[in-house]
């Protein structure tokens, strides 16, 4: 059939003219001014339907009898309004002057334009509106709906859920190892290639990456670089405040780089590294911070990067009642202040250390003598050594290489008769004469008026001597407290002091001197919340201080892992974790099984934890424990609670502990790449 409007051929079972957009059913005619909304729909060309329209005599439908123009002329006044001439023109002008055709919204179209439909058969003209549909353009306000939809997911993926990720985010808070500064932000170890920087609460990296970053020197880190992967020298350095801002930064020579130091190594035990890093003594001064330039002479600046001395000096010393001792490239030793004013210039002589208001130092001629803080000898350079001292007298040996003690203000306090002697410490001071060992007072008389074969220590009011290759006690007033009876006498810890007898069997004295529990045992270890690990045999067991078994023996527990040094007693909290094992704290205690893996134990002698190739002493109610996976040949660390119940399986190439319920640990991301990430509990 043909459409009666373009005269094109249509097919049959179309119901709308794909040339002109004309609607139309096979036994009726839609007749409906779309002229705009198909051209638009369907992107027709206008000059081509104008000409097609001139051309091409208007036609109806297949099978209709022919209409006059009279006919069609009633029919379109009953169907529409009268449209005049002017009118008609009007349009077609518009019509010609109609750009390129555009999408718009089809609705605004069939509102403006009334439909006159005559309609045969309602069903298909409905067909007929839905197969148009389908042809139209989306609607604008569906468009824009879609469009603000899309903008509201992208703000929400891209913005709010990693800002409210980075609120949630657990911080890197490690205070109890001096990481948090006073600004709230953190040193992180090991990002990717094992590198250092300073971070912020949320994580974010503030400074710019080192090779290690120190823990905090009074108010500053220190970000270093290396010299290679071994770290022996560092090449450079700066100094960062605490809101990661790089104040100052030295660069040296290969030939006058500092000495390496290894922090990463002992990481796990923090209070230790981070001694480690203040005993390190290359950087810090007393709230002064070293300088080196590339030659590697010394100068000092302030927390804010000020210098307060140029780098000239080869070697500066601590500040001790506000002086430091210094040296420069000629080994000439004077005192500067902390302003960096040489009290004392710099002279031909060798200064030990600036303490008590004294400084021993060493002339031209090899003489040692003391001055004062102005620099005034106090002692005159007369004597080949001298002792350090921490008392009012002092140790020196005169020109016949006798040692005796002087006061600070040089006069002879006890006399140059000693082979060796050494400071007093409460008022008791070791001596050697003839081979043989002493305890003196402060006038030089013997206590007991003994000279004894060695004479191991003075602490804490006892002193371990030798006599006949036995040991012995005596307290400070020199009276006998143990004859020498014994192989081996150690320090007291909880008042009792482990002893071994002729036979090699340990027990137990009092300060007494008496022995509470007696010699029977293959070894033994200090007391410990009340409890000591002794081994009988092959079995391993713990007693109490009654002597009483308290945690029956086990053939399972290894006795001498941890070897117990007879002569030394902890004394701190860092040496106290050298002696963990088979020793409680809080009521755990670390026990290493013959077969190498290590278990806690409660004082019940309750098997607490699984075993582990490493395990940890207790932090904040949580330990680090690891084991050795053979596939990627590392140790794997993970956590347990204070229950000892596994609360993080071994999976961390290395594990700090938790602070406030939140951890740092280190995991690998591919051959030689690690990151750090933080985790809870």
């Amino acid at each position: 059939m043909r459409c009666p409007k373009c005269n094109s051929d249509i097919q049959n079972s179309l119901l709308f003219c794909p040339e002109c957009g004309h609607k139309f059913v096979e036994d009726g005619i839609v007749k409906n001014k779309v002229k705009e909304s198909a051209k638009q729909n369907f992107e027709l060309d206008d000059k081509k339907l104008e000409s097609e329209a001139e051309e091409k005599p208007k036609q109806t439908v297949k099978d209709e009898p022919e209409q006059s123009a009279d006919d069609k002329s009633k029919q379109v006044v009953e169907e529409e309004p009268k449209q005049t001439a002017e009118d008609k023109s009007e349009q077609v002008e518009s019509d010609k002057a109609e750009p390129e055709p555009e999408f718009v919204d089809d609705k605004s179209v069939f509102e403006q334009e009334e439909a006159v439909i005559v309609v045969d058969d309602a069903e298909a003209v409905e067909e007929a509106d839905i197969v148009l549909a389908e042809k139209r353009p989306l609607n604008a306000k569906l468009i824009a709906v879609v469009i603000a939809v899309i903008v509201a997911i992208a703000v929400i993926v891209f913005w709010l859920v990693p800002t409210m990720i980075g609120f949630f985010k657990p911080k890197a808070e490690f205070e109890s190892y001096g990481y948090k500064n006073d600004v709230g932000n953190y040193m992180v170890y090991a990002e990717q290639n094992l590198s250092s920087h300073l971070i912020n609460a949320k994580g974010e990296p503030i400074s710019d990456s080192y090779d290690l970053v120190s823990y905090p020197l009074g108010d500053l880190y220190v970000g270093i670089n290396y010299n290679n992967k071994s770290q022996e020298k560092i090449v450079s350095y700066a100094y960062i405040n605490q809101v990661g801002q790089e104040i100052y930064s030295c660069k040296m020579n290969e030939s006058a780089a500092i000495p390496g130091i290894l922090i990463e190594s002992t990481t796990i035990n923090q209070q230790f590294a981070r001694q480690a890093f203040k005993n390190y003594n290359y950087f810090e001064r007393d709230g002064l911070y070293l300088i080196y330039d590339l030659e590697g002479k010394i100068g000092l600046i302030d927390a804010e990067g000020n210098q307060i001395v140029a780098p000239k000096y080869s070697f500066i010393g601590e500040f001790i009642d506000g002086l430091a001792v210094v040296s420069d490239k000629n080994k000439n030793w004077g005192f500067i202040n902390k302003a960096g004013e040489e009290v004392v210039a710099c002279q031909n002589f060798y200064v030990k250390e600036y303490k008590h208001r004294f400084a021993p130092v060493q002339n031209k001629d090899k003489l040692w003598g003391l001055v004062d803080r102005e620099g005034k000898w106090v002692v005159q350079p007369e004597y080949h050594n001298i002792r350090y001292f921490e008392d009012a007298l002092i140790a020196v040996q005169n020109a016949d290489y006798k040692w005796g003690y002087i006061d600070k203000d040089g006069n002879q306090k006890i006399a140059f008769v000693y082979d060796d002697a050494w400071d007093f410490v409460e008022g008791k001071a070791v001596v050697k004469k003839d081979g043989a060992y002493a305890l003196i007072n402060k006038s030089g008389d013997m206590i007991n008026n003994q000279y004894y074969q060695q004479i191991i220590s003075f602490e804490d009011g006892y002193a371990v001597f030798k006599q006949n290759d036995l040991f012995g006690l005596f307290d400070k007033q020199g009276k006998i407290i143990v004859e020498p009876k014994y192989e081996r006498i150690s320090l007291f810890n909880e008042d009792l002091a482990v002893v071994v007898n002729k036979d090699g069997l340990y027990g137990y004295i009092d300060r007494s001197g008496q022995e509470l529990i007696p010699c029977q045992y293959q070894s033994a270890q200090f007391f410990s919340e009340g409890l000591a690990a002794v081994q009988r045999k092959d079995t391993v067991g713990f007693i109490g201080r009654d002597g009483k078994i308290k945690i029956p023996f086990s053939a399972d527990y290894e006795a001498n892992y941890q070897r117990l040094n007879l002569n030394l007693i902890a004394k701190s909290e860092e040496e106290e974790q050298i002696l963990y094992t088979l020793s409680f704290k809080k009521d755990r205690a670390i026990v290493r099984l013959k077969n190498g893996k290590y278990i806690y134990l409660n004082k019940d002698g309750k098997k607490l934890s699984q075993e582990y190739d490493l395990l940890y002493s207790f932090l904040n109610d949580t330990a680090l424990v690891a084991n050795y996976d053979n596939d990627k040949q590392a140790y794997l660390f993970g956590y347990i609670n204070y229950d000892c119940k596994e609360i993080i399986t071994p999976q961390y190439y290395l594990a700090f502990p938790f602070i406030d319920n939140k951890a740092m640990v280190l995991i690998k991301e591919s051959e030689g790449i690690f990151k750090s990430q933080y985790i809870n509990k």
